[in-house]
């Protein structure tokens, strides 16, 4: 079960992990984790030593495995967004906008990016992609000149990329625009992001 919780420019992202859906269903266990991601504002990552002793008492209630997974922690004009609890995101804008943070959150969840701006995509990942594109492409295309596959090959690269890429992504709320658009629209710049999934 994955929670948010921010307190003033903090917010905690933390996932409370169990072994059934009828337990993450549970009140208890849902008030557990809202408390494990309110202690976590302050504490980071102690927070797995810190709520050990809430964690057992549920442990021996529920009698089911119960544990702190993932802790993310980030500072600065934040805004955040969990869907069902089982997907979630923070991110830190440079100007304080809370609707436009949460937005962008959601729209985090929703498309779940990989990265942030095309720069941030690594040697391995084009070499991956290109693998993959290059037999489909050898298959779709073959007795083409050769230059011509090479066009091919880049559009899908391209094409599969700009999916993953945060910055080049049509805004779920208004596909007319992408989220570099809108940041610039709001004159704010996004500075950092996280994403959890369970």
């Amino acid at each position: 079960f994955l929670v948010v919780n921010t307190q003033g420019s903090a917010s905690a992202l933390i996932t409370l992990l169990c072994e059934t859906d009828f337990v993450a269903k549970n009140e208890e266990f849902v008030n557990a984790a809202k408390k494990v991601a309110e202690m976590a504002v302050a504490e980071g990552e102690a927070v797995k030593q810190s709520s050990l002793e809430m964690i057992n008492e549920l442990i021996q209630k529920m009698g089911e495995n119960i544990k702190v997974g993932e802790v993310k922690v980030m500072k600065g004009n934040v805004g955040s967004y969990v869907h069902n609890g089982l997907v979630g995101a923070v991110v830190t804008l440079k100007e304080k906008n809370d609707d436009l943070a949460r937005d962008i959150a959601m729209h985090i969840t929703a498309m779940k990016p990989a990265f942030t701006n095309e720069s941030d995509i690594d040697e391995t990942a084009k070499n991956n992609a290109k693998e993959i594109f290059e037999k489909e492409v050898a298959e779709q295309a073959s007795g083409k000149p050769e230059e011509m596959k090479a066009q091919i090959l880049k559009g899908k690269i391209d094409a599969y990329f700009k999916d993953q890429v945060l910055m080049k992504q049509s805004f779920i709320k208004d596909p007319s625009k992408t989220i570099e658009q809108l940041l610039k629209e709001n004159n704010n710049s996004l500075e950092s992001f996280v994403i959890e999934k369970i």
